[in-house]
């Protein structure tokens, strides 16, 4: 039996996970930027929100960097990487006091105009 075109298309996706790590943590709410950037100092390492497992995973031309709840495995949060030739840091910024600690936007699907910032860290060693 032939699969009607919506369905093929469907089942074709193909997700890609070209990197992940175990663990990292989100801060939330994060303080704003200062007029040099955004700085890890200012959140506490020890008070991370929740704990989560990373991906970046590529799907079509989209990537995806995609936070998972460490125990249950459920999508925590997603931050689509800009594809328009604009810079990656609209997405990934990094702070300006470490090498351990980024600040994600996590744009809404439905309304663009929407965002949220969050701070994400990782362990030493990561």
């Amino acid at each position: 039996m032939a699969e009607s075109g919506e369905d093929a298309s469907a089942s074709d996706t193909v997700e890609l996970v070209t990197f992940q790590v175990k663990e990292a943590y989100v801060y939330t709410p994060i303080p704003p930027a200062t007029s040099y950037g955004h700085r890890a100092e200012l959140w506490n390492p020890e008070k991370w929100f929740q704990a989560v497992k990373l991906k970046v995973v590529s799907i079509g031309d989209d990537l995806i960097i995609r936070l998972e709840e460490q125990e249950s495995g459920a999508l925590f949060a997603e931050c689509v990487l800009p594809n328009d030739g604009s810079s990656l840091t609209r997405a990934v910024e990094p702070v300006v006091d470490s090498s351990r600690y980024y600040v994600l936007r996590l744009q809404d699907r439905e309304d663009p105009k929407k965002h949220a910032f969050i701070g994400l860290g990782f362990s030493p060693g990561r």
